[in-house]
């Protein structure tokens, strides 16, 4: 016995696959993030607007004639319609995890943080997957004609449709004011250009150490938040290492990232400088023609060593560092060996990573070869006069996503059930005091062997986290808010008195800073400065969204280039940004500052032959 075919017509099969998009519609749009006018606009508005496409692709297979035979019609019609509805699916999980619909910036990312391999593979899948339902659809169906009569009533209903997405377009929405206006003219064109503010110039630290010629450290954390290191307050005792590291050190408690995700956070705080070159993403299609730290120090003698964790394939951030001044370059793939992870994104455990740290700087600069006892270094050596000072950047990768740590290290967890927020805080914490023990490891073996009082270390993380989903998002990458801003920074220099700085400084200062701090000359590729006590601090995100932000006096301008939507945050009255400031005239200052550096970004740093007349104004940012 075959298998009985259902009889429809390609309206009907339109009509019912047009309400299961707008059941989707309505689970995506409302159920997560509750209902405002915005909402309810744009579930109109792609409900009508996929109506109207379903029933055109209803009208085009229905005709038949010389043109257009009746088997291709039907095959065109199935092919199109699964493939909306697969788009529309994939729209609709972006909008549910990312809140906001699929778009270019998604697409990109996607691309690059898969290799060739596995793009390919998808590509091919996902012509082998929609030709497969095409043609298991061709044997469900059995589609009949409608004749010119039978479709009066269905033209009439698709003129009132595009009537009513036109009316939904140029009337409501301007009504609804969904958009912000100042935003929306930015992006249609305007030029908002103005001449910069004086900025203060007022030094934060203005210290030059007395060391001579000291070892340099830095330590970038992955997806740390400060809010989650003990020194800065966090009830858990999750970081004892670098809570004692602090108490020695010049601490800055409220530092900020350039970006909250790693491609271009950490390349940013490696080179001083911002990597917004276009509307949708930067690809890192050629490398940087700057300085990194690595080269300023080999031109001063030192050794230099880059050791991470990392998989630096990772959505082709590798390709932006220029590895030639590095007398030892090792990350995760180096030795063609890692510990877990797939894809891009294979990396090696921290305890590895610091054993190589520490085997490289005793080959650098001891004069013997301490034995490895209890998982650290504690016989003591003498530094060899005769060998150069070193510079070593590690990044230690435990706490991100998916949290891998020895099991010794389950110092956490919450006693009786556990929600999945308290659960992944347990797995975070637990995997942070593993990364504390690794540092803890390195700052025993510098003290161990007479190195600590010759040597600085920076401690940051590349980003923050937003674990207890306080803005309906759930990791990083995904906003602009604080936790995912917010990151520790700590200045041990062994010459200087420990302090609290609470001053607002970047990212993109800090390499500028140590520069200036270690009597070095400045970078022309800098775009950072040494930390002033400047008024604005600015940021971003460009992978699933499209965010630009900034703090100036205490007040925070974040803005949607995808959605031109902006938000107002006082953050001495609402640290957490959970109540946003009505929009008010006075806030078109602070919008237009941000829209400007936005402007620099793409027209005059990124740009091959910089206009003139724009000098002044980016050169101030």
């Amino acid at each position: 016995m075959g298998l009985k075919r259902v009889k429809t017509t390609f309206f009907g099969y339109s009509l019912v696959l047009s309400s299961v998009f707008f059941l989707s519609l309505l689970i995506t749009t409302f159920f997560p993030y509750g209902t405002d006018a915005r909402l309810i606009y744009d579930f109109f508005y792609f409900g009508i607007l996929s109506l109207i496409f379903l029933l055109v692709l209803a009208f085009l297979a229905n005709y038949n004639s010389r043109y257009w035979g009746k088997k291709l019609g039907k095959n065109i019609f199935l092919t199109l319609t699964t493939v909306s509805a697969i788009s529309f699916a994939s729209m609709s999980a972006s909008y549910y995890v990312t809140g906001q619909v699929l778009r270019l910036q998604t697409i990109l990312f996607t691309y690059n943080t898969r290799s060739i391999g596995e793009f390919t593979l998808v590509v091919l899948g996902s012509i082998v997957g929609v030709a497969a339902l095409v043609l298991l659809l061709r044997m469900l169906f059995n589609f009949e004609y409608k004749s010119p009569r039978e479709l009066r009533k269905l033209k009439i209903l698709l003129i009132v449709l595009i009537i009513a997405f036109f009316i939904l377009k140029m009337f409501i929405s301007p009504q609804l004011n969904l958009r912000d206006p100042l935003v929306k003219s930015y992006v249609d064109g305007a030029s908002f250009l103005i001449e910069p503010e004086n900025l203060s110039s007022e030094k934060i630290l203005g210290l030059e150490t007395s060391l001579e010629d000291p070892n340099v450290i830095f330590i970038l954390l992955e997806s740390i938040t400060n809010e989650k290191i003990g020194f800065y307050g966090y009830e858990r005792d999750t970081t004892p290492n670098i809570d004692y590291l602090a108490s020695k050190s010049i601490v800055f408690k409220n530092a900020y990232t350039t970006a909250t995700h790693s491609d271009y956070a950490q390349p940013a705080y490696l080179s001083s400088n911002y990597l917004m070159e276009n509307d949708y993403r930067t690809l890192f299609l050629e490398s940087h023609d700057g300085e990194f730290p690595w080269d300023i120090f080999k031109r001063e003698g030192y050794m230099t060593a880059y050791v991470s964790s990392q998989d630096d394939r990772w959505a082709g951030m590798g390709d932006y560092y220029n590895y030639d001044s590095l007398d030892l370059y090792r990350h995760s793939l180096s030795d063609s060996e890692y510990s877990y992870g797939t894809g891009l994104a294979k990396k090696d455990v921290d305890e590895d990573t610091m054993n190589d740290v520490l085997s490289w700087i005793n080959e650098t600069l001891l004069s013997c070869s301490p034995k490895k006892i209890n998982q650290t270094y504690n016989v003591t050596c003498d530094v060899d006069p005769n060998k150069e000072s070193f510079f070593v950047y590690t990044n230690l990768q435990a706490t991100h996503r998916p949290y891998v740590y020895p099991s010794e290290f389950e110092y956490f967890k919450t006693e009786g059930s556990r929600d999945s927020i308290e659960e992944e805080t347990d797995q975070y914490d637990n995997a942070l005091r593993y990364v504390d023990y690794e540092i803890g490891r390195l700052v025993e073996y510098l003290e161990s062997n007479n190195l600590s009082k010759n040597t600085l270390i920076i401690i940051s993380a590349d980003h923050g986290d937003d674990i207890y989903g306080r803005h309906d998002v759930s990791g990083h990458g995904l906003s602009i808010y604080n936790e995912e801003l917010n990151v520790p920074l700590i200045f041990y220099l062994p010459d200087k008195e420990p302090r609290v700085i609470n001053t607002p400084v970047s990212h993109v200062d800090v390499l500028p800073t140590v520069v200036e701090i270690l009597g070095l000359s400045q970078s022309d590729s800098f775009r950072g400065s040494p930390f002033t006590i400047q008024n604005r601090i600015f940021f971003y995100a460009q992978n699933h969204k499209y965010l630009i932000g900034m703090v100036r006096d205490n007040i925070k301008i974040i803005v949607d280039m995808n959605r031109m939507l902006t938000e107002v945050y006082d953050l001495e009255a609402d640290p957490l940004e959970l109540e946003p400031l009505d929009r008010e005239q006075l806030h078109n200052e602070y919008i237009i500052e941000l829209l400007n550096w936005h402007y620099c970004q793409l027209n005059y740093f990124s740009a091959e032959e910089k206009e003139e007349k724009l000098e002044t104004l980016c050169n101030s940012f």
